[in-house]
């Protein structure tokens, strides 16, 4: 009995020792929880402390700069300077800025309109010149016009009679001189290359035959003057002459008609010839605002057979203004031209 009695008490003792040992552990384990929850609080605290450190060296140096701007308007204070005054200049220099801007602005206005003005002067001066280099132009087209001469004879070659029962033309064949090339010797006719007034002659040769010779000078086919002699058996040779001055005008005709025998050799001795005195100046005024030479492609034949430039007369009114298609009397080239409304230099009769 007493062995069980000790069995018991040593089995109870194991039993305190057990937990005992369990406890130490436990609070072993707790203690370690706390030292790492220790631990990591303390890292967080040390961030934080890192953090606020910086912070203060960031409010330092701003600190810092505070005290710079603090120190430099405390230096200007102390030296008299107002900012408000500072402002009020630059206001005072921005608007002297502003009035000059304007100023310039109306002297840029002004010297644009300027500029405008001499730019429609400049343009009417063009004008002015273009009208001028067209009158002097046509001033020399009248010049050449002027220079009208011709001279021939019958026959270019040779001797003998040429003879016709009806008043025919006569070629003159023989070309001594054709100024402006105005005669035409296939035809026998002289093309009046302008108005004007203009100075004829003709003379024939009559010889070797009993045939009367008669000769007229004809304008347009109409008679002007006339010559004629008869050779007889006491006279075999004579010659009759004849002249006139004549006003034509633009594309007249004038030619030497011949009915009966005439004779022509080697001399020359049946001619006809004539040049131009004096042209007559247009009607029209150069005043004019648009000029616009062409030549017309219209045609028609002449009493005479000979083909002359015709000209149609087309008026209407446009923007105040007459427009003309005309004939010119001294060139024969048609032309266009405006002129004002109430202007007397356009002369109708040159509308043909």
């Amino acid at each position: 009995m007493a062995e069980t009695q000790k069995t018991r008490t040593d089995s109870n003792n194991e039993g305190g020792e057990e937990e005992l040992q369990s406890d130490i552990w436990t609070e072993l384990r707790n203690l370690r929880d706390m030292v790492v929850e220790q631990k990591v609080e303390l890292s967080y605290l040390t961030a934080r402390v890192a953090a606020a450190e910086s912070l203060v060296e960031t409010l330092k140096t701003e600190n810092r700069g505070t005290l710079q701007y603090k120190t430099h308007f405390l230096t200007f204070k102390s030296k008299g300077v107002d900012i408000n005054i500072f402002i009020t200049a630059i206001e005072t220099r921005m608007s002297a800025a502003e009035s000059l801007a304007e100023e310039l602005q109306m002297k840029n206005d002004a010297q644009a309109s300027e500029l405008a003005v001499t730019q429609q002067k400049l343009s009417t001066l063009q004008q002015r010149l273009t009208d001028n280099e067209l009158l002097v132009q046509e001033l020399e087209k009248q010049q050449e016009v002027g220079k009208v001469a011709f001279s021939t004879s019958l026959l270019a070659s040779g001797e003998g009679n040429t003879s016709s029962d009806e008043f025919v033309s006569l070629l003159f064949s023989n070309v001594i001189t054709n100024i402006g090339n105005h005669y035409n010797p296939n035809t026998g006719h002289f093309t009046a290359p302008a108005r004007g007034v203009y100075y004829f002659t003709f003379t024939g040769f009559t010889a070797h035959t009993e045939s009367a010779m008669r000769l007229r000078l004809v304008k347009n086919g109409n008679l002007i003057v006339f010559a004629g002699d008869c050779a007889t058996s006491t006279d075999s040779e004579d010659n009759a002459s004849n002249a006139a001055v004549l006003h034509l005008e633009l594309g007249d005709v004038v030619a030497v008609q011949r009915a009966g025998t005439v004779w022509d050799d080697q001399y020359h001795r049946t001619t006809f010839g004539g040049f131009l005195l004096f042209p007559f100046s247009c009607k029209r005024s150069w005043r004019t605002v648009t000029v616009l030479l062409r030549v017309l492609d219209t045609s028609a034949l002449n009493p005479m057979g000979d083909t002359a430039a015709v000209a149609e007369c087309k008026q209407h009114r446009h923007a105040n203004k007459h427009t003309h298609t005309y004939r010119n009397p001294c060139t024969g080239t048609g032309e266009l031209a405006q002129l004002d409304e109430n202007t007397d230099d356009f002369d109708p009769m040159l509308c043909l």
